[in-house]
């Protein structure tokens, strides 16, 4: 059996100074290690914080600084211990077992057992009658990219008061980076969060913080946990340290974005999160702000409809990728702050090796020859896209326009809503191109398993090729790291041959704070830390 975790502080209580010097934050952080309240604006209600239930990001927020899950990922996307101290696998990669940390506690002031996982699995995250949606992930129902790209889980239970075994159907890499996916992470919650007739009462998990109060339409208070005990590894994504520097976080909700700007340059609010490109610019360079700019796991790219009558044609699409100068792209819409990204694997990913680096070369002269070869004969090749809820979709859309143009192809923009876009088109694979944004995931296996499958089942499917389905399939029992990586080069190497969708780049994602806020991170995941946040 394969180990993985850290030998942790067995002291309850460690000093300030020496826990701080441990995850290596910055001399002023230490210098102020603990202060009263971090004003953070939230820019919507977060509509619920009963985890399994409510998706919204404000409530992500709260759950992610309030509860925690067995695994948690860093923000390369490895996977790392959280609430338990490790965790090994069975060498036929059926069996996992977690050895929980003795020093985790409920905000209720119990100890975390073995027996609060089993039920919090059990008897609520894999009960139908909890709806869970990534349920799907872990039951082996759900539509073939979730049957494929999960861990259908056969049986849990414990083993002894502090040691939980989860044994699968079949082996998946995949089981432990669904478990520790920030999206629907299944963070361990007590059983009294619910009343004695089994109603929703008050989320009470083991994170750095409870939640003290929520006033809809005014604030939530989350209260600093006294009995939390971080782990000795620093701070790494959602991973390691979780220092709850703040006796208090205040999350005032703010309908009006431009008021919560305007209260942020007035000293009224310590940070604004997921700043809007045309906030940025209006913020950079203000006295006593900073903006944090992050790349993220998420990415840009041109879908091709490998059905399209014209587009079946390899050739055709090929001509269509060389005519594109992704590095000038890429160069444009982040004002020279980012590279380019010719791959579905994020550029923070462990599995992100040089073969990923490569791409489709800008060759217009080799474009004109490929549709020379292809017989095209100047007929117009539509463009989707929106302009008003995703403005860099257009730009990108107009940029690709003309590039394509340049290259002797009649291609026309076609402007419409988002909500038709995605649900009208995309959906239904209904499109020629379509500037498009993807949400990434934090396993290569995941992303490849959302671009590729038959279409005749899930007609999103960007890329219907058995053999590549095969290698998707492959990656997930590979018994190696090695063996993963030579499968998702292949993958890489033989979408650029079939061009089934053009990546451009990863989104960036912006944070805004005042300048007296240090320590403050902002991972891959589009998603903030607001622990180790410190303030002088």
């Amino acid at each position: 059996m394969k180990l993985y975790g850290y030998k942790l502080f067995t002291r309850p209580l460690l000093a300030a100074s020496l826990l701080l010097a441990t995850i290596g934050l910055p001399v002023h952080a230490a210098e102020n290690a603990r202060y009263d309240q971090l004003t953070v604006a939230l820019g919507a209600d977060p509509v619920g914080v009963q985890p399994a239930m409510h998706f919204h990001a404000p409530g992500k927020l709260v759950m992610q600084h309030v509860g925690e899950a067995l695994v948690a990922q860093r923000d390369d996307m490895s996977i790392a211990p959280m609430l338990a101290e490790s965790f090994g696998i069975s060498d036929d990669g059926l069996r996992y077992t977690f050895h929980l940390r003795r020093q985790a506690r409920f905000h209720n002031g119990q100890p975390l057992t073995a027996d609060d996982v089993v039920w919090a699995w059990k008897e609520y995250y894999l009960n139908p009658q909890t709806e869970w949606h990534c349920r799907v992930y872990y039951d082996g129902s759900g539509t073939i990219e979730e049957r494929t790209t999960g861990g259908h889980i056969q049986s849990i239970k414990a083993l002894d008061e502090h040691t939980v075994e989860f044994v699968l159907h079949q082996p998946s890499n995949l089981f432990l980076p669904r478990m520790a996916d920030v999206s629907c992470a299944p963070i361990v919650l007590h059983r009294e969060s619910f009343t004695a007739d089994g109603e929703w009462n008050h989320l009470i998990a083991t994170g750095p913080y409870q939640l003290e109060s929520w006033t809809p339409g005014d604030a939530v208070r989350l209260k600093r946990f006294d009995g939390y005990v971080p782990r000795s590894e620093p701070r790494d994504g959602y991973g390691g340290a979780k220092l709850a520097l703040a006796e208090t976080i205040l999350l005032p909700i703010y309908a009006d974005r431009q008021a919560a700007i305007q209260d942020l340059k007035d000293g009224k609010l310590d940070a604004v999160l997921d700043v809007q490109e045309s906030e940025r610019m209006w913020l950079e360079g203000t006295p006593g702000i900073d903006i944090h700019t992050t790349g993220t796991i998420n990415f840009w790219n041109l879908l091709i409809q490998t059905r399209d009558p014209l587009l079946s044609d390899v050739r055709m699409r090929r001509a269509i990728v060389h005519a594109i100068d992704i590095e000038y792209l890429a160069a444009v819409l982040t004002e020279g702050r980012q590279t380019a990204n010719p791959s579905v694997v994020s550029q923070n990913s462990k599995f992100h090796s040089a073969v990923h680096d490569q791409g489709h070369a800008f060759d217009l002269a080799k474009s004109r020859q490929l549709l020379s070869e292809a017989g095209y004969d100047g007929q117009p090749v539509e463009i989707q896209t929106n302009r008003d809820e995703y403005p860099e979709m257009y730009r990108i859309a107009v940029l690709v326009r003309s590039m394509l143009q340049a290259a002797g192809i009649n291609a026309v923009l076609n402007v419409m809503p988002w909500k038709e876009q995605l649900d009208t088109h995309y959906r239904s694979g209904s499109f020629q191109l379509q500037a498009f944004g993807q949400g990434g995931r934090n396993h290569p296996a995941l992303v490849y398993g959302k671009f590729i499958g038959p279409k005749d089942e899930m007609a999103r499917f960007q890329w219907d090729d058995d053999e590549a389905h095969a290698l998707v399939a492959k990656a997930q029992t590979a018994k190696s790291e090695q063996e993963q990586q030579a499968i998702y080069d292949e993958l890489h190497t033989r979408m650029l041959q079939a061009a089934p969708t053009l990546v451009l780049l990863n989104f960036e994602y912006h944070d805004a704070t005042r300048s007296n806020i240090s320590g403050f991170h902002t991972t891959p995941f589009m998603r903030t830390t607001l622990w180790g946040v410190g303030k002088h």
